[in-house]
């Protein structure tokens, strides 16, 4: 569920564009994050950065910008094309006032688990004690 004022976000510019979402290919409808500028995809929970990015996005200014690796997209495609879900991505400082994220989140880091073996490129290897 988006934020109170979350739906304020597609008043950005950067959510004026006719910009298709990367991941679930639908015109994106936003709501804001806990980080400032950012905001996510409320179909697919993809993470957008709409304004305030990096000094290099500012100065280039081609908004909205996908707030996560970009290798990792065929991932996040892949796990919306198999469940429909939102994948509760984006930068939320307590989950407690964003329940659905935080589920959406659960719900992809458990698919994850399952697929791990096909993105070996994004699981954490422990680090050998010295």
């Amino acid at each position: 569920m988006p934020q109170k004022y979350g739906g304020l976000a597609n008043c950005e510019p950067a959510a004026q564009t006719e910009k298709l979402c990367l991941v679930c290919d639908q015109k994106p409808i936003y709501s804001w994050t806990d980080y400032s500028g950012e905001a996510y995809c409320v179909f697919c929970g993809m993470a957008y950065q709409l304004k305030w990015g990096s000094d290099e996005q500012q100065k280039e200014g081609n908004y909205p910008y996908l707030n996560v690796r970009e290798d990792a997209l065929p991932m996040f495609r892949r796990y919306w094309a198999e469940t429909g879900k939102p994948s509760g991505m984006g930068t939320f400082l307590g989950f407690h006032e964003y329940p659905e994220v935080a589920r959406a989140r659960q719900a992809f880091n458990q698919w994850f688990k399952e697929h791990e073996q096909d993105y070996p490129q994004f699981v954490k290897k422990a680090e050998a004690s010295a």
